[in-house]
């Protein structure tokens, strides 16, 4: 596994709920053999992913998988902050949520989310979105 502070994956995970991080990661792998790095918070997934953008270490991953809500604060300015990049604007990010409140489907499309997704249907999307996330890195 990669150092905490350099990113070295297909797919970064920010959740701070270790069972949905745990599934997740297996079933990425599995189903998609994808390589899952996760972090619980965003201070701790920032700073590798600033230093993947600015290629001092580590490297860009192909997607980006965020819960919403998180305990500290919710991904609203970090799906903003990778748009405004030059260099991880492109990247797919994926917003998660226990909720699945048609505000907070709103909220993160107006962000910049790619996709938004309850965590009660996340099983039935990551098919879809590992699929999407392995043609982009293959094309």
């Amino acid at each position: 596994m990669a150092p905490r502070d350099a990113l070295n994956c297909d797919l970064l995970l920010v959740d701070d709920d270790p069972l949905v991080v745990t599934l997740l990661e297996t079933v990425i792998a599995k189903r998609a053999g994808l390589t899952v790095q996760a972090f619980a918070t965003l201070d701790e997934a920032v700073p590798p992913l600033r230093s993947a953008a600015s290629s001092q270490r580590g490297t860009l991953p192909k997607a980006i998988i965020v819960d919403w809500n998180l305990r500290k604060r919710t991904a609203r300015e970090f799906i903003s902050w990778v748009r405004m990049s030059s260099t991880m604007g492109h990247l797919p990010i994926y917003a998660i949520s226990a909720s699945d409140d048609d505000r907070l489907v709103k909220q993160a499309i107006e962000a910049g989310a790619t996709e938004f997704c309850a965590k009660s249907a996340i099983l039935s999307r990551i098919e879809a979105w590992t699929s999407k996330i392995s043609s982009a890195a293959a094309g």
